[in-house]
């Protein structure tokens, strides 16, 4: 999981580098630790479901728990569409 959270930071830190992302306060329902109100410092929060939570027929199937993703977008963009394959 952690590899997997590092990875997505890290693309999120692109989109940070790229303009795309910025701090801001979160306006919407909180997850993992995030609530209404925080301040994202970063312009993004991840939350990843801990593994001890997942039920252990979903770890014998070898599937990731979930994971969430918060982010402020910066500048005068008003939604945008993300497709996530993963291949193993």
């Amino acid at each position: 999981m952690n590899q997997l959270v590092t990875a997505i930071e890290g693309v999120l830190g692109e989109a940070v580098n790229n303009g795309l992302v910025a701090p801001g306060t979160w306006n919407a329902d909180g997850f993992g630790q995030l609530e209404r109100g925080d301040y994202l410092p970063k312009g993004f929060y991840v939350y990843a479901q801990a593994i001890a939570a997942q039920p252990q027929s979903e770890r014998e199937q070898r599937k990731a728990p979930p994971i969430q993703v918060a982010v402020k977008l910066a500048g005068a963009v008003h939604s945008v569409d993300v497709a996530i394959d993963v291949n193993r």
